[in-house]
């Protein structure tokens, strides 16, 4: 059952498009200020969306603390560390390259058709050599 400990929410940003589908999902900021979808992982994510903002309205972002993140992977175990895919979900670190956002704290499910949430501790320490 995932939960939340808020902790430090980013003040005053908006989303650069519509992202009324995508709460608890990874995210960046642009190079105009606005919060959209961390589609790659050589973007620099900040946190997690914790609302769901329309193109333009007020976007609500986790930048610190434990919340519930959207994955559609099995195989997640407490304690993995994570990365996200180009949708914005997270994922297992699986080599070198890949930038941390979180620790998870609870494991995904074994059999998942849609998005699932599970629990993170949001990090953002970028690379681990996983050698």
């Amino acid at each position: 059952m995932a939960y939340e400990v808020p902790g430090f929410k980013l003040p005053a940003h908006v989303a650069g498009a519509d992202l009324s589908d995508n709460q608890y999902y990874v995210v960046e900021i642009s190079d105009e200020g606005e919060v959209g979808l961390a589609d790659a992982d050589t973007d620099f994510a900040v946190g997690i969306l914790q609302d769901d903002p329309d193109n333009g309205e007020e976007a609500e972002v986790m930048v610190t603390g434990v919340s519930k993140v959207a994955t559609q992977v099995t195989g997640i175990s407490a304690g993995d560390y994570l990365t996200w895919d180009a949708n914005g979900r997270v994922d297992n670190v699986t080599t070198g390259e890949d930038t941390i956002i979180g620790i998870a704290l609870e494991d995904s499910p074994a059999s998942i058709s849609d998005d699932v949430f599970i629990t993170m501790l949001l990090i953002s320490i970028g690379e681990i050599d996983l050698t």
